[in-house]
């Protein structure tokens, strides 16, 4: 099938575009410290969080699957314990700042 240059067309192409320097994606973060929240949640039982982690999650994955796994096995942190992390820091606004990172 022959392409349209008719852009109403159903066999037409997309214009093209020049785009300058961009990202464009999904950033997620918390907005407090801009650091995942990992752990229990105090009020919901068997909810457990790992999100919020922004750009480093993948590195950060492999240590944070890890502690919640032994969360939910053990009840506890045994390797990493990761509980500055928790929920209650978001719920009380006491954010966890990275004092190398500027």
């Amino acid at each position: 099938m022959r392409k349209s240059s008719d852009p109403r067309s159903p066999t037409a192409s997309p214009p093209s575009k020049r785009c300058g320097p961009a990202w464009a994606g999904h950033y997620d973060y918390n907005t407090l410290d801009q650091n995942a929240i990992i752990g229990p949640d105090p009020e919901v039982t068997n909810l457990i969080f790992a999100n919020g982690f922004s750009g480093p999650g993948l590195q950060q994955a492999p240590g944070v699957g890890r502690a919640v796994a032994e969360w939910i096995v053990l009840g506890r942190y045994e390797t990493l314990d990761l509980s500055i992390f928790g929920y209650e820091r978001i719920a009380s606004s006491e954010p966890v700042l990275e004092k190398v990172v500027t």
